[in-house]
């Protein structure tokens, strides 16, 4: 099994790529990065937040898995689940606000 790719309905591919998530678009060839940071940077942990923005510095991100249903993209980061929303979020998986 491949890790940290997946292609979604339009061929689009997903790589993850050090401590952010790339994005190779099928009809242009762009490469933009959809999560993480271009910065290298420490990783801070999310001990206390549910929900942030997608530049955040990530870990480093391993296995990747699209959703068909609504396209969020599913990210293992260290020893979390992440998911990352189409309006540039990511959710914890697992998280509750106290």
């Amino acid at each position: 099994m491949t890790q940290g790719l997946d292609i979604d309905g339009s061929g689009n591919l997903y790589i993850a790529d050090g401590q952010r998530i790339r994005k190779v678009s099928n009809s242009t060839g762009i490469i933009e990065t959809i999560a993480g940071s271009l910065k290298v940077s420490p990783w801070i942990p999310h001990d206390y937040l549910c929900q942030f923005n997608a530049s955040t510095t990530l870990q480093w991100p391993t296995y990747l898995s699209l959703n068909p249903l609504d396209g969020s993209l599913s990210v293992l980061d260290g020893d979390e689940i992440l998911t990352l929303t189409n309006d540039n979020l990511i959710n914890k998986q697992g998280c509750h606000k106290r």
